[in-house]
């Protein structure tokens, strides 16, 4: 896909796999992501896509987990 980017976010309120995993599901179902990869350990994700970064934070509203974005 031709304008698609990679960004880095900061994940907090993760304790387990499972919660990786529900932030994971959440981050790809937003129109546009191509794919989401969340660590557990460094509690982060890269994701790569050509998505709405508010939409993306949106996804986890209803969760008890939060993202921001990594200034470079």
């Amino acid at each position: 896909m031709a304008d698609t980017h990679t960004y880095q976010y900061s994940i907090e309120g993760m304790k387990c796999e499972g919660c990786a995993t529900k932030v994971q599901d959440a981050f790809v179902k937003v129109p546009g992501v191509i794919s989401a990869q969340v660590n557990l350990a460094d509690k982060s994700a890269t994701v790569e896509g050509k998505y709405d970064e508010q939409s993306l934070l949106d996804s986890l509203k209803d969760t008890p987990y939060s993202a921001a974005p990594v200034k470079e």
